[in-house]
């Protein structure tokens, strides 16, 4: 947001190798890596059983680190105390407001989400990496400009795609389960998602009709989901909707067994 893309570079490398000095980078939007780091340092762990509050506080730090640089973006504008505003000051003060703020209000916008997608999927590569598993190996994290975010390699050569979406991407899901089944008998979502209306008889049928076999929600999201939704089963007549909690002992189990495994709440 401020300063050049070396100087960020910079501090992000710094940052990821001495996460107790997070709170300088006070006029940026932190790399994802950078928040993993610190939430680490943190939390210790990013596992099946910490990895909901482990988002919760990437997101809450990365939005406060934002507001943070938007609060003295403004305060540059006031006056010294006991100053009266100027014209010059006026001036500038509306050609920021018209001109520079929204372009700059919008560049932070596209970079939280790109950072949330980024936090998101690594999350998740930390939840498996927990299981003494190694990218590359008994699992690939491929990112977002791929087919899925991540591959859970089986026996017999099977694959289970993952896709990790969040915020205000309910709809993409969606649209990349569609996209990830043809040719996968295994496909699964997790969405950081946060609001269980989201989730009625509509939505919950077009996910399942894209022939993914569970979407895993954040385990308050699942609890508020209505019975009718909370017990929908996919295809196989297995639970669809399943807390991200479960998540690793599935695809612990698909490395096994080439399936998902069975789940009761």
């Amino acid at each position: 947001m401020i300063g050049d893309a070396r100087r960020e570079t910079s501090i992000s490398t710094f940052l990821r190798l001495y996460p107790c000095w997070f709170s300088i980078q006070a006029d940026v939007l932190p790399k994802a890596q950078v928040l993993l780091a610190a939430c680490e340092a943190v939390f210790q762990s990013i596992t099946a059983e910490t990895v909901e509050a482990c988002q919760r506080w990437c997101m809450d730090t990365a939005n406060a680190q934002q507001l943070r640089w938007f609060q003295r973006h403004v305060e540059s504008w006031i006056p010294p105390a006991g100053s009266a505003w100027d014209a010059d000051t006026r001036d500038r003060l509306v050609h920021d407001l018209i001109s520079d703020f929204p372009k700059q209000v919008q560049q932070a916008s596209n970079q939280r989400v790109s950072t949330a997608g980024q936090v998101h999927q690594w999350l998740m590569v930390h939840v498996l990496e927990s299981l003494g598993w190694t990218n590359g190996v008994e699992f690939t994290h491929l990112g977002s400009r791929r087919q899925a975010d991540l591959r859970i390699y089986g026996p017999d050569h099977r694959v289970c795609l993952v896709e990790v979406k969040s915020l205000n991407a309910r709809e993409r899901l969606t649209n990349s389960l569609a996209q990830d089944t043809r040719g996968h008998d295994t496909v699964v979502g997790v969405g950081f998602f946060h609001d269980a209306t989201e989730f009625n008889s509509d939505t919950t049928e077009a996910l399942i009709r894209t022939g993914a076999l569970a979407v895993y929600l954040p385990k308050t999201t699942w609890a508020q989901l209505p019975d009718s939704q909370r017990l929908a089963t996919n295809v196989g007549q297995q639970r669809f909707y399943r807390p991200i909690r479960q998540f690793a002992a599935d695809m612990t189990h698909f490395r096994m067994a080439g399936r998902l495994a069975p789940f009761t709440d």
